[in-house]
């Protein structure tokens, strides 16, 4: 059987099309996308080899021009040739700095790049684009270092090219002096074979102990888990829960791990990264929920903070925050949360507290008031005055209250 590789360059960039020259994906984005004049913006150059087998990658670098009379570069590199070497299936990225000259002016300007590909004959691709989005039908839009990708793959097309530009805009306000910047550029591996021995160990294991994950994963055991470790984790982030709130993020987490158990594809994307930082750190996997609770409760809040965004979004109409902005606060929230770090009450409620009101009914406890949970949840809301002070925060809290209200007025 022919082993295929992971799509990996879908977890660093929202990338659903690819430019492809013998065997080697690119996709290229600038960081910043704008800058001012003397301002110095990084281009982030993904590179996926596609075979069996290793590449040589030349890069010659067509800088934009003032023009056909007397042209004078408008953008300069430190280096006009880059040249980088990729193993059988290795995905990188390439930083290279760009900053302007004394000629540059206002406007959008193209870096031109050109690809020379040298690979050995009798190669066998490793890599295919997926024919459906397998988060089709999730109210997730973004999947960029969710750690689905590269487990269930990602759906893009490609477009044969060995040259292509890359837009960086200018704008007319000169930055301030300031020293000469660096040009160097750097090249930083970011998935290898070893990694995909770690993923197939992962998917394995899941596989042999699927039957015993569904069981250990009911609904009221799950919850139980999550509630305490959710208040363990928010205290030492120095954000206690009160007890609606502790109740609605449980219900809101016991809502996504099942999401994901509803069918074999999305359960290896919320299982195997789990599984696989459980084997790479020797965590033992016997008893399935310390796994859970303990090693997989940071991937689990990076999917309950994605879908809540996707839930607002459904809500609302549109979705009210970038995609950056988006990641940001995911990232912020399972980093303090992972490490312990303090952790401002805003973002228990944006996007958290949003989604778990947005799902609290469709995770039913025994005995349960549902009026009764949501009264708590709209008392904790109450005890915090402070939240959304600001500004900028006005329209989460305007969501928020329209969806604890929505919630409340159901029968």
């Amino acid at each position: 059987m022919t082993t295929e590789y992971p799509d990996v360059i879908g977890e660093y960039v929202f990338a659903p099309k690819r430019f492809e020259a013998d065997g080697l994906q690119y996709v290229g984005v600038f960081e910043p996308p704008a800058i001012r004049l003397g301002e110095t913006s990084r281009l982030f150059l993904y590179l996926q080899n596609t075979l069996n087998v290793p590449l040589k990658v030349q890069i010659k670098a067509n800088l934009p021009q003032t023009g056909r009379f007397r042209a004078q570069p408008i953008l300069q590199m430190g280096a006009s040739v880059l040249e980088v070497s990729l193993a059988e299936a290795e995905v990188g990225v390439l930083i290279v700095p760009v900053t302007t000259t004394e000629h540059a002016s206002p406007g959008k300007h193209h870096l031109g790049l050109e690809f020379r590909v040298q690979h050995s004959r009798n190669v066998r691709r490793i890599r295919r684009p997926r024919d459906k989005n397998p988060l089709q039908g999730l109210p997730i839009d973004d999947p960029v270092g969710l750690d689905l990708v590269s487990v269930m793959g990602a759906t893009y097309s490609t477009q044969k090219a060995k040259k292509a530009r890359f837009t960086l805009t200018l704008s007319g306000e000169a930055a301030e002096a300031t020293e000469v910047p660096n040009l160097r550029h750097t090249y930083k591996k970011l998935w290898e074979l070893e990694l995909a021995q770690q993923q197939h160990d992962a998917q394995l294991a899941v596989n042999e102990a699927r039957v015993q994950i569904l069981e250990a994963l009911k609904v009221e055991p799950l919850f139980v888990a999550l509630y305490v470790e959710s208040q363990r984790r928010f205290v030492d982030s120095a954000l206690p829960l009160r007890v609606g709130e502790a109740i609605a993020l449980a219900k809101l987490l016991t809502y996504t791990v099942h999401l994901f158990l509803s069918n074999a594809e999305l359960q290896n994307g919320l299982l195997c990264p789990i599984w696989q930082r459980a084997l790479f750190n020797d965590y033992p996997t016997t008893d399935i929920l310390p796994v859970i609770r303990d090693v997989g409760y940071r991937h689990i809040v990076r999917l309950a903070t994605a879908l809540s965004f996707g839930l607002v979004a459904q809500a609302h109409g549109q979705q009210p925050w970038s995609a950056e902005e988006r990641r940001g606060v995911r990232d912020y929230i399972a980093d303090a949360l992972e490490e312990g770090a303090a952790l401002e009450a805003d973002f228990l409620y944006l996007p958290l507290m949003m989604g778990a009101v947005a799902v609290i009914r469709q995770v039913r406890l025994p005995d349960e008031d549902i009026g009764h949970t949501l009264q708590l949840v709209q008392a904790a809301r109450q005890a915090r005055p402070e939240l959304f002070a600001d500004e900028e925060l006005q329209i989460a809290d305007q969501i928020f209250n329209r969806l604890l209200q929505k919630a409340m007025s159901q029968s």
